[in-house]
């Protein structure tokens, strides 16, 4: 009678499990005004589809005239628990590290960092622009774990990027937009409404307007009626001045001729709109009626 025999086959796990696959997403750093200040950030290779995997290898260049890194600076990833081992070459001229981690036991999470590596923005760095992390060869089991995508030498959708953010840049709800800010014939509209309520303002305004533009203006170019003591319709409270025209009272008592005034008010705010780093409505602030009408300032623009 003839016999049977039986052999019996060992299939991997690793060659029935799904595919594996690995990134190094973008990190983000913030400095404040100094953008070239010195910055840690902690840059991992992560890994989904990772249960099972016992060792990595990890091949990875960078700019070695942005950043810098070495071996103390790479630790097995949150993936290995606690229990993975590195052993990591650094070449900080080249720009390149080649890292081994491995572990006793299989990893049982199934997605998370296979190792992390810290660097360190350079302190001289002076472009902003994102600094290239290339992930150029990552073999799981030594080959026996597949990848969905293999990473490869040059850019692909594994690279990640180290991207510079001033910690100080305001934001898009905080920027004002040119259309929003108050052109020089905008302020000289408001502060044609101011007017003097009492007293005799001719002198104050014309020795003001002398002084600062260098010649008398003529009495009858702007042939204003003169406002009574209780006349309160001239100014609404919420009408704006110059801070930098010498204070609240200043429009008030310019009032007599409001188109000298205007012609002052005029000459200052493109004085500011021309200052290198002005801001041409920074000046313009909000005055009470009370404190707008006050005599105790004279007109000084």
């Amino acid at each position: 009678m003839a016999t049977k025999a039986c052999k019996l086959g060992v299939q991997q796990l690793e060659s029935r499990r799904l595919l594996a696959s690995v990134s190094i997403p973008n990190a983000i750093i913030e400095s404040g005004s100094d953008v070239s200040a010195a910055a840690e950030v902690s840059t991992p290779v992560e890994v989904s589809g990772a249960q099972g995997v016992r060792a990595a290898e990890v091949r990875i260049q960078f700019d070695p005239t942005e950043v810098t890194t070495d071996t103390t600076r790479i630790q097995a990833g949150s993936v290995w628990n606690g229990r993975g081992t590195v052993i990591a070459n650094v070449d900080e001229q080249a720009g390149t590290i080649v890292a081994f981690v491995y572990s006793t036991k299989p990893v049982a999470e199934d997605a998370g960092g296979l190792i992390d590596i810290g660097f360190a923005v350079k302190q001289d760095r002076i472009s902003v622009k994102p600094i290239d992390i290339d992930l150029q060869q990552v073999r799981l089991n030594e080959g026996q774990i597949a990848l969905t995508e293999a990473p490869v030498v040059g850019a692909d959708a594994s690279d990640g990027k180290i991207v510079t953010q001033a910690s100080d840049v305001p934001q898009a709800s905080e920027v004002r937009r040119a259309s929003e800010i108050p052109q020089a014939s905008e302020v000289v509209k408001r502060v044609t409404r101011f007017e003097h309520r009492s007293g005799d303002p001719f002198s104050d305004v014309t020795d003001s307007f002398r002084e600062s533009r260098g010649s008398r203006p003529a009495i009858n170019d702007d042939p204003c009626p003169w406002p009574s003591e209780t006349d309160t319709d001239l100014i609404s409270p919420q009408s704006y001045a110059l801070v930098s025209m010498g204070g609240r009272a200043d429009f008030a008592r310019s009032g007599y001729g409001s188109r000298f005034a205007a012609k002052a008010v005029e000459a200052r705010a493109m004085d500011l709109v021309t200052t290198p780093g002005g801001i041409p409505y920074g000046p313009l602030q909000p005055h009470v009626v009370d404190q707008a009408f006050s005599d105790s300032a004279p007109f000084h623009p």
